[in-house]
């Protein structure tokens, strides 16, 4: 049974504390749901607040870029010698830029001379020619590359020298809009074989006057890198692609740090020219949980802490009310024990009581049946007990004698030495004797000799006398 009773006090002990853990764990886990929709929440406003400064930034870019090439094109119809002047300029000004390349319109009786002119510009033998590097054929007018300026350390400049545009298949519409509609008109991203070497860039064409052009040679991925070094944030995964060219692959990329999920994909669309890039970024997913985990965490942290307090403080009042419960029961068991060693002391007692009544009754039986003339005095010296032999011997009641004084029966003469050997018998232990007389019922003299004890209490000192009468 003792067993038992300690296994369930051991349970409740463990049982009970991991519950309100385990309860309050659980309670943590359905708050931190809120708190995950919060972080996504604020996860996706933090990924459109992002792609929504690159895409204004990308249009500012754009826009000011086109806008100083605009200027450079008026300037390029008022004062046309100063070209390498100019371009270089812009090259300066925009170093992400590949390079700018000079249209004009030649007509087929110009052409020998044209021809020489590049050769002796460029240092080499420069014909008009195809883009696949054939021959072109003889036609009334021909719209060619007249002058080109790149940026050291990129393509050579003679790749494009004398090329006669419109054969590139690529070209041919967005240099029709120029001409056509005088408005800025954008090619899809092209290679172009000429003069031993190659190039892969987009052009802009942007209209400067009669028939000429200026052609703004662009590199998307070394645009597009020097415009966001130090502005994308690699949280993100960003890709641009040309919606308008219906491409699969993207013009350009940056990786994010750790996987991403496309559904989490911001788009937008802004415009190069007449064209239509799309930029898309995509949240990391390493990001995202890092973000999840460091609004989780608090959560987790308090819940746990709080958790843990709540099982403590659960432990502690089941070990206290274990505790008091056992004392409770060990006062129960200490009760009972003493009541029943109070009643063993209470049937003792009424054992005893019995017995001295006994022992009472018993020497007064004897002092009557054995003839015994006693009789038991206070400290004042008044009866208190007198056996009935000496009162038959005195001639007096019994009930007359009790509470009265021993003097009372002692002649005048013999009441001192009475006093002076109760008082000895006071002082010293032992019995004393005197021999005095009594007075009887019939005032007549009874010689007695009398014994005398003193009853002595070592609190109180004497508390009385006993006294037995022998008559002589």
């Amino acid at each position: 049974m003792e067993s038992e009773t300690l296994s369930g006090r051991l349970s409740l002990l463990i049982g009970l504390p991991l519950l309100v853990l385990a309860l309050g764990l659980a309670l943590t886990s359905l708050i931190s749901i809120p708190a995950r929709g919060l972080t996504a929440a604020q996860a996706s406003e933090l990924s459109v607040a992002h792609h929504q400064a690159l895409y204004e930034y990308l249009n500012r870019r754009l826009d000011q870029l086109l806008a100083d090439t605009r200027q450079l094109a008026g300037e390029l119809s008022a004062d046309r010698p100063n070209l390498a002047a100019i371009t270089d300029q812009l090259l300066q000004r925009h170093p992400e830029i590949t390079g700018l390349e000079y249209l004009v319109t030649v007509a087929d009786s110009q052409r020998p001379l044209m021809e020489r002119q590049l050769s002796l510009e460029a240092g080499q033998f420069i014909r008009f020619g195809h883009w696949r590097q054939g021959p072109i054929e003889p036609r009334p007018s021909y719209l060619v590359v007249r002058q080109v300026s790149f940026q050291s350390g990129t393509t050579d400049p003679g790749t494009t020298l004398g090329l006669v545009a419109d054969t590139v298949p690529h070209w041919r519409n967005s240099l029709q809009s120029a001409l056509s509609e005088g408005r800025p008109a954008a090619t899809t991203l092209t290679s172009i074989f000429r003069n031993g070497g190659e190039q892969q860039a987009l052009r802009i064409f942007i209209p400067t006057g009669d028939r000429t052009l200026l052609s703004l040679v662009m590199e998307p991925r070394r645009w597009l890198s020097r415009q966001l070094d130090g502005v994308h944030d690699d949280r993100w995964q960003l890709a641009i692609h040309d919606t308008s060219q219906h491409a699969r692959h993207p013009l350009f990329t940056l990786p994010a740090l750790g996987p991403v999920e496309d559904a989490s994909a911001v788009r937008s669309v802004f415009s190069l020219a007449d064209r239509q890039w799309m930029l898309t970024t995509v949240p990391s997913m390493t990001w995202q949980q890092q973000l999840t985990r460091a609004a989780i965490m608090p959560v987790w942290l308090l819940g746990a802490v709080l958790s843990l307090a709540a099982a403590a403080l659960c432990t502690a009042l089941v070990w206290q009310r274990q505790s008091l419960q056992q004392r409770l029961q060990e006062q129960h068991v200490l009760n009972g024990q003493r009541q029943r060693q109070l009643e063993n002391t209470r049937v003792e007692k009424s054992i005893l009581h019995k017995s001295l009544a006994d022992s009472d009754d018993r020497s007064r039986d004897l002092i009557e049946l054995y003839g015994g003339i006693v009789s038991e005095l206070d400290d004042q010296y008044r009866i208190g007990y007198i056996s009935p032999q000496a009162a038959t011997l005195l001639g007096w009641p019994v009930p007359d004698l009790l509470e009265s004084s021993l003097a009372r029966l002692v002649t005048g003469t013999d009441q001192p030495r009475l006093n002076e050997t109760l008082t000895t018998a006071r002082q010293e232990p032992g019995i004393h004797r005197i021999d005095i007389e009594l007075i009887t019922a019939q005032q007549q003299p009874l010689p007695v000799t009398l014994r005398v004890k003193a009853l002595k209490n070592p609190l109180s000192g004497c508390t009385g006398f006993r006294v037995s009468m022998i008559p002589r």
